[in-house]
């Protein structure tokens, strides 16, 4: 029977749980406290991944947590997430990543997210021993070929991703951008008018990005834009980060 490992979003968690538990108080006018709840977001934060691990019969869990500190999206495109600068972390945010950390294998590498961890286990099959599921809400996991499972979509189940529909979901994000991470593709461009574009190009690589090209270009931009926010887009796959020298290789069009 094959070893199964869930690769959990830990950011989704503690975000979420920190969140959750804390709350403003107004005592009179102007002055105002925050009071958290920390014993409670614990329990809720183990909890989550201990259903997690119930409910898909894993043999192992890792939570994947990003770098707090650097982000190499930045690097390239220096407003990615920019939108969220003013948005004040919770105050368990710390405390709940070291819960996280004191009680499950957690796991970080230097200028990565979470999804990109996320994203690298499961597609090198060196790095997860046996069978890898990814645990996420994130839409983006959808454009990472492998296991996903959706604790939001559980009727769905484990779904696996096949590397052309993970390519075409990846294709249709450089499109649409991703306005929660502040970055955001052609104007004017939802989800369906996306796949409109990329059914209707020639089903190969070199097809697909030329109709992105093309929508870019209608739109006042240039190829040079849409290889920023493709860039931007891409969760990191097999390959596509060098655990020694702790850099990205960058995405580039297929020839």
């Amino acid at each position: 029977m094959s070893h199964r490992t869930i690769l959990i979003d830990g950011d989704i968690i503690v975000y979420q749980q920190a969140s959750l538990h804390q709350t403003d108080v107004e005592w009179s006018e102007g002055i105002t406290s925050t009071l958290t709840f920390d014993g409670q977001a614990q329990k809720a934060a183990l909890d989550q991944v201990e259903r997690y691990i119930e409910l898909l019969k894993a043999d192992a869990a890792i939570v994947c947590l990003s770098d707090a500190k650097r982000n190499w999206r930045k690097k390239v495109f220096p407003e990615y997430k920019a939108n969220r600068k003013n948005v004040a972390r919770p105050i368990l945010y710390d405390r709940m990543r070291e819960i996280l950390a004191d009680r499950y294998e957690v796991s970080q590498l230097p200028w990565l997210e979470a999804d990109d961890l996320m994203g690298l286990m499961s597609t090198d099959h060196s790095l997860v021993k046996g069978e890898a599921i990814i645990v996420s809400i994130d839409k983006d996991m959808r454009t990472v070929p492998g296991k996903l499972f959706n604790p939001r979509k559980a009727d769905l189940g484990v779904q696996q991703i096949s590397e052309e529909e993970a390519d075409l979901a990846f294709y249709m994000q450089v499109l649409t951008g991703d306005p929660t991470d502040g970055y955001y593709g052609v104007k004017g461009i939802g989800p369906k008018k996306a796949e409109k574009i990329l059914l209707e190009a020639e089903e190969t690589h070199q097809g697909f990005w030329r109709a992105i090209v093309q929508a870019y270009e209608a739109a006042g931009m240039t190829e040079g834009d849409a290889l920023v926010m493709a860039r931007v887009a891409r969760i990191i796959r097999k390959g596509e980060y060098d655990i020694d020298t702790k850099t990205v290789t960058l995405w580039k069009p297929k020839k």
